[in-house]
């Protein structure tokens, strides 16, 4: 069985997702970043990371690791901010 479910970003950017989830859907829901995936929730749990760079800032290197699209997710627009999100190496 798979199912969709969603995660807000609005406190926590780190969250215990089934293993696989894969990402299809990133959006503002009541004024939060949030992640919708398909997931099998009978799968193990993994801990994954996530992060917001606001459009004209700089990309940090988590870990040394330089940002590309490999680790994109999604953009969201939150008024005049823009906020994108990216997926920390595992």
């Amino acid at each position: 069985m798979r199912v969709i479910w969603k995660w807000s970003l609005a406190q926590y950017w780190s969250h215990e997702m089934p293993r696989g989830a894969q990402i299809i859907k990133v959006a503002m829901q009541m004024g939060a970043p949030t992640i919708w995936a398909i997931v099998d929730p009978n799968a193990d749990r993994e801990l994954r990371n996530f992060f917001v760079v606001g459009t004209g800032l700089e990309l940090p290197a988590p870990g040394g690791t330089l940002l590309t699209k490999d680790y994109y997710v999604g953009t969201v627009f939150d008024e005049s901010y823009v906020w994108h999100i990216f997926e920390m190496p595992r």
